[in-house]
């Protein structure tokens, strides 16, 4: 039960760094991500109650329910940065009638603030990975 735990911990990991611009943005979300990892890691232990040995019913069960509740919120983020970028699409007018001098425009200004220390929500030139 627990292999595929760190596959997916790695994998939030890294959507969580590719998703995140800012450096003080990035550093509060590391932060609420580290926190969340030890409340979970604290309150574990105590879904394995002694009276349940061998079996642990509660502890195994928490953690099934756990996982299939991080595969649906996974898939809801996936969602919301889809739904996300096409919206920012549309706002900057990416699409398949964009001139070539609108393109070369555009890419100039993405070129210009990359490396400003922009929010993902402040940039519109941000895109979310998923």
């Amino acid at each position: 039960i627990t292999g595929p735990y760190s596959a997916a911990f790695v994998m939030i990991l890294s959507l969580q760094t590719a998703n995140t611009a800012g450096h003080m943005k990035g550093v509060v979300t590391n932060a609420v991500l580290f926190l969340g990892c030890c409340t979970g890691n604290t309150a574990g232990p105590f879904f394995y109650k002694g009276s349940q040995s061998p079996r642990y019913q509660l502890g195994i069960w928490s953690m099934i329910v756990n996982h299939l509740l991080e595969v649906d919120v996974i898939l809801a983020l996936r969602v919301l940065l889809s739904q996300e970028n096409k919206k920012r699409d549309r706002m900057q007018g990416v699409g398949e009638g964009e001139s070539v001098e609108a393109w070369v425009e555009r890419e100039r200004e993405a070129d210009r603030i990359a490396f400003s220390d922009m929010t993902d929500r402040e940039n519109l030139n941000f895109r979310y990975i998923y």
